[in-house]
């Protein structure tokens, strides 16, 4: 098979790995040669995405992207660990959707913290 793209030895970081559009593209991404820095707070499904990557040298570190204030310790260790990266897939994300009487501002927070805060802070840190 032809690969257009060609991403081998590539140091990727993506959130969202442990399950849906993380996972599948974390494994799209193996198959084109990248290696893998995966991203998510469930352990054991990090684990599962891990074991279906092709080739060797993936990693994954637990975060919980909706604690702003860990992220920049997280990417320190990864930066330390493996180097500079050569690029980023923001795959986390949350959907919500409830009546707007139940949508309360610690929801909001949540939301947001998640879909935009931490995009935003992973950009800043890994830049």
């Amino acid at each position: 098979m032809f690969n257009l793209v060609d991403l081998t030895g590539k140091k990727i970081v993506l959130t969202g790995a442990s399950q849906g559009i993380g996972r599948d593209t974390a494994i799209m991404l193996s198959k084109l040669g990248a290696k893998m820095i995966l991203i998510a707070r469930n352990e054991a499904k990090l684990q599962e995405t891990l074991s279906m990557l092709e080739g060797e040298g993936h990693q994954y570190y637990l975060l919980d992207i909706n604690e702003l204030g860990n992220i920049e310790a997280c990417i320190k260790n990864i930066v330390n660990d493996v180097g500079p990266v050569d690029g980023l897939v923001y795959a986390a994300g949350i959907n919500n959707d409830r009546p707007l009487q139940l949508f309360k501002p610690d929801v909001v927070s949540n939301v947001l913290n998640v879909n935009l805060g931490g995009f935003i802070e992973i950009i800043r840190c890994l830049t």
